[in-house]
């Protein structure tokens, strides 16, 4: 029990910076820049605490309350995100979707890397979680928008992640 509670403690003290942005994201002035920002300041927040996105699949399979808080998270995140690409769109940042769940799809894609990016961090022996890794790790993560942002967007794109240009 006392190892399921610290894990549980571990894992809220974690998460907590992540819910906090989640519920702000209204409040916020979107645009590019705060994305990569915070997608960005995320993946610092998982490095620090990677041993439990290195054993999260364990973590979620073992302990109900970290999985009942994991999954209504990505409702959460699901909402945000099409809230940042409403705001986008509204920008003439992003290109309206071209079919009704493409967006979705985009989302899920974008969840399920920032999920799982620190992985292959760990598999191809990135031992040390350089700033140059986490920035290029959220520019990949970002360059998924890419192909939907407008020309204004792509310009916008260009300037924030030149350096990979």
């Amino acid at each position: 029990q006392k190892r399921e509670d610290i894990l549980e403690a571990l894992y809220f003290e974690m998460v907590d910076v992540f819910d906090q942005r989640v519920e702000r994201v209204e409040e916020q002035t979107i645009s590019l820049a705060l994305i990569q920002a915070d997608m960005q300041a995320s993946m610092e927040r998982m490095v620090a605490y990677r041993f439990f996105w290195t054993d999260l699949y364990f973590l979620l399979k073992s302990n109900a309350q970290i999985k009942a808080h994991f999954d209504a998270v990505k409702d959460q995140r699901m909402a945000g995100f099409q809230f940042v690409l409403r705001a986008l769109i509204d920008q003439k940042v992003l290109r309206a979707p071209s079919y009704p769940k493409e967006y979705s799809f985009l989302i899920d894609r974008m969840i399920d890397y920032s999920n799982t990016w620190i992985y292959a961090s760990e598999l191809y022996g990135e031992q040390e979680k350089s700033a140059l890794m986490i920035s290029q790790a959220s520019f990949q993560l970002m360059s998924m928008m890419y192909p939907y942002l407008t020309s204004a967007g792509q310009e916008k794109f260009r300037e924030l992640f030149g350096e990979f240009f």
